[in-house]
């Protein structure tokens, strides 16, 4: 009996892991000129420590309203950023569910939803909030936290996307 138990409890703990909670609003495709989609999107990140690198996070936005957290690549300089930087430098995986999610222009303000995988349990969705400032530069609402806007022809597909935001 005591056994029996154990397995259903373990059986319901489990069932439970690698679930998604969904998104904060649904895909829309986006038609505004608001904000640039033909490059990337990042923000820097300044190390406070000699063995750990600054760097930059990059970030794709698509017109079908979906965008990518892509890659971290080791540099403070867009123009360093290469095709090879992104695709191939082991810490982007664009068939992860939690690189993805959706973004939402309304007004002066942008609002992305994407997963978030914590250590334990299922992948939960987060809200972030963005003061437009212009076209190629936005601010995460309540933090000193700007992102900038640069040209770049390559785009992964966000066709990949769609198994997971319709």
């Amino acid at each position: 009996m005591k056994k029996t138990c154990l397995v259903l409890l373990l059986s319901l703990l489990l069932a439970g892991c690698n679930k998604y909670e969904p998104l904060h609003f649904e895909r829309t495709p986006y038609d505004g000129d608001e904000l640039r989609t033909d490059g990337f999107w990042y923000n820097i990140h300044y190390s406070q420590y000699d063995w750990k690198p600054d760097c930059m996070n990059l970030y794709f936005m698509y017109r079908d309203g979906t965008f990518l957290r892509a890659a971290t690549v080791q540099t403070t300089v867009p123009d360093e950023v290469t095709v090879d930087s992104i695709t191939h430098q082991g810490h982007n995986d664009f068939s992860s569910q939690t690189a993805w999610g959706v973004f939402v222009v309304e007004g002066d303000t942008l609002k992305w939803s994407k997963w978030f995988w914590p250590a334990m349990g299922s992948g939960v969705s987060i809200l972030h909030t963005f003061e437009i400032v212009n076209d190629t530069c936005i601010k995460k609402e309540g933090e000193d936290d700007y992102f900038y806007f640069h040209p770049f022809d390559y785009k992964p597909d966000s066709t990949i996307a769609r198994q997971w935001i319709p």
